[in-house]
C-alpha cells in the first residue's frame, strides 16, 4: 500500500523536474529569432529572407515602401532600389560612374549585395561586359526574390564569378578593365583592409586599361582617400565615394549629360522620361565639377593613415596621432 509519505520522494522528484524544465524553457526562449534579437534588441521583427552558409549570413528586412534592406553579417549592406528619385540607397552614386568615364565598355564590380548596382551598371548602352566578383553565393539566392535585380542573372553582359576579389585578380593578371567599382562596406569591419590597402590598390591599378578608373566607397574615412592619393595622380569625390585614376576626369557637362542619358531606366531609355525631379537630378550629376582633390587629401597626413596589408589601419587605429607636425610646440609658438 502506497501512502502519501512513501510517495513523497517521487512527488518531489517530478516537481523538481518540472521546475527545471520551466526555467530551462525560459532560458532557451530567447534563442528563437536569435539573429533578429541581436540586430533589433527587444522589439524585433522577423527577417523577410535569410541565407546562411559557410561564407556568412545574409538577411533581408522588409520595408513598407518596397526598398527592402539587405544585411551582410548583421551590418547594413544596401537596399533593393534602382530609382534615382527615390534614392534611399544613394543609388545616384552608381549612375554617376558614366560621368566619370565616358567610354567604359569593360567593367568590374567587386561585391554583388542586392544586385541593384549591377542592374544600373549593366543597363548602360556603352557597357559591353560586366564582370562581378562575389565571395558569398548566397546573394544569388536572395536576389531571386526580386525580379528587377534577378534579371542580371540572365543578362548576356553580366558574368558573375564566385571568388575572393583579390585572389581572382592575382590569378588573372592579364584581365584589364576600363572601370572597377566597389561599394565596399564600412572601413572598420573585419577584413576591410583586404580591399582598402595600398597593396590592393596596386593590384587593381595593374588591371586598368589606359585612362581606367577605380570608384569606391570611403564610408567617411579619411584613411581611404589618403591611401588612394598615394597611388593615383587624380582623386575626385562624389558623395562619400572617391574615383581615382592616372588620367584627368571629364568636365565637359554636355558630354557627361549625354552619357548619363544612355541608361535604361525601369525598362525604357532614361532620356524618354520627363519627370521634373529626374531631369533635375541628371542635370545636377552632369554639372558636378570633378576637381582633383589629391593635394588637399595628402595635406591631411596629420589625421590620416596609409592603409597597408600589415598595419590594418582602417580596422585598428585611433583618430589622434601621437605626433602631429602641425601641432607641435614650436609651431604654436610661431617658431
Amino acid at each position: 500500500m502506497i501512502t502519501v509519505f512513501s510517495a513523497l520522494p517521487i512527488i518531489i522528484l517530478f516537481a523538481c523536474v518540472d521546475i527545471f524544465y520551466y526555467f530551462l524553457g525560459r532560458s532557451l526562449r530567447p534563442s528563437v529569432n536569435l539573429l533578429e534579437r541581436f540586430y533589433y534588441g527587444r522589439d524585433f521583427t522577423t527577417f523577410k529572407h535569410q541565407k546562411q552558409n559557410r561564407s556568412g549570413i545574409i538577411s533581408v528586412i522588409a520595408n513598407k515602401e518596397g526598398d527592402d534592406v539587405i544585411l551582410g553579417g548583421g551590418t547594413y549592406d544596401g537596399r533593393f532600389n534602382t530609382d534615382l528619385v527615390n534614392n534611399r540607397n544613394m543609388i545616384d552614386r552608381a549612375y554617376m560612374m558614366s560621368a566619370l568615364h565616358l567610354q567604359a565598355k569593360d567593367v568590374l564590380e567587386i561585391g554583388l549585395s542586392s544586385g541593384s548596382w549591377a542592374k544600373v551598371i549593366a543597363s548602360h548602352d556603352i557597357i559591353e561586359k560586366l564582370d562581378i566578383i562575389e565571395m558569398n553565393p548566397g546573394y544569388l539566392d536572395i536576389i531571386r526574390h526580386y525580379p528587377e535585380q534577378e534579371s542580371i542573372l540572365n543578362d548576356p553582359k553580366v558574368n558573375i564569378i564566385i571568388d575572393d576579389g583579390r585572389r581572382w585578380l592575382k590569378r588573372h593578371p592579364n584581365r584589364k578593365y576600363d572601370f572597377i567599382i566597389m561599394n565596399v562596406s564600412f572601413y572598420w569591419r573585419d577584413q576591410a583592409t583586404n580591399i582598402l590597402s595600398v597593396d590592393f590598390l596596386e593590384i587593381c591599378k595593374s588591371h586598368l586599361n589606359p585612362g581606367g578608373v577605380i570608384y569606391y566607397n570611403t564610408t567617411d574615412s579619411w584613411d581611404i582617400p589618403y591611401t588612394a592619393a598615394s597611388v593615383f595622380k587624380y582623386v575626385v569625390r562624389y558623395s562619400n565615394f572617391i574615383a581615382v585614376s592616372d588620367s584627368p576626369f571629364p568636365n565637359d557637362n554636355k558630354q557627361k549629360k549625354a552619357n548619363l542619358l544612355k541608361y535604361s531606366y525601369h525598362g525604357k531609355p532614361i532620356r524618354d522620361y520627363q519627370d521634373p525631379q529626374l531631369v533635375k537630378i541628371i542635370d545636377q550629376m552632369a554639372t558636378f565639377y570633378l576637381s582633383n582633390k589629391r593635394s588637399d587629401i595628402l595635406a591631411k597626413r596629420d589625421i590620416a593613415n596609409l592603409i597597408t596589408d600589415d598595419n590594418l589601419a582602417s580596422e585598428f587605429k585611433t583618430t589622434k596621432k601621437i605626433y602631429s607636425p602641425s601641432r607641435n610646440w614650436l609651431q604654436l609658438l610661431g617658431l
